[in-house]
C-alpha cells in the first residue's frame, strides 16, 4: 500500500512539475515554488524555484482575484516594489494573460489575476519537497 501511495505522489509531482499549476489549483496555507523569475524595476528579484506560501485570496465585486503570498526565504523584509505586469505564460502569445504583481513589506507578493484567467497557468509549481514529506508518513 505504501508503494502505491508513493507511486501516486511521484506521478502527481511529475505532472505538476511538467506544467504550471492553474490559479484554481492553489490552496491557502500551502507552499509552492515560483516557475519563473520576477524582477522588479527597483532591482529586487525573486528567482524561479524560490518558495512561496499562499496566505490569502479575495474574490470581490470586480472581475479580479487578489492573492496574498509570502516569499519564504525573505532577505529584506523592509523592501517594497511598485506593481508590475507579468505574463505567467510567456510562450502563449494567443491572448494576454498578464497579471499584476507588487511587493509589500514583509516579503509579501500581492498578485491580481483576472477572473477570465483563473483556469490558465499560474506563476507557481508544486513544491516537490512538500510532497516528499508526505511520502515519509
Amino acid at each position: 500500500m505504501k508503494k502505491l501511495i508513493a507511486a501516486t505522489l511521484f506521478a502527481i509531482a511529475s505532472f505538476a512539475h511538467a506544467e504550471a499549476l492553474q490559479w484554481t489549483d492553489l490552496e491557502l496555507y500551502q507552499t509552492y515554488k515560483l516557475n519563473q523569475t520576477i524582477t522588479f524595476p527597483e532591482g529586487i528579484e525573486y528567482k524561479a524555484g524560490e518558495k512561496v506560501y499562499v496566505m490569502d485570496y479575495i474574490a470581490g465585486g470586480i472581475p479580479v482575484v487578489y492573492w496574498q503570498m509570502h516569499m519564504e526565504n525573505c532577505k529584506n523584509p523592509d523592501a517594497t516594489a511598485e506593481m508590475i505586469l507579468l505574463n505567467p505564460s510567456p510562450d502563449d502569445t494567443s491572448t494576454d494573460r498578464s497579471i499584476a504583481v507588487a511587493l509589500t513589506e514583509g516579503c509579501n507578493l500581492d498578485v491580481w489575476v483576472e477572473i477570465k484567467d483563473l483556469y490558465s497557468g499560474s506563476i507557481l509549481d508544486a513544491d516537490e519537497s512538500s510532497l516528499l514529506d508526505l511520502r515519509r508518513h
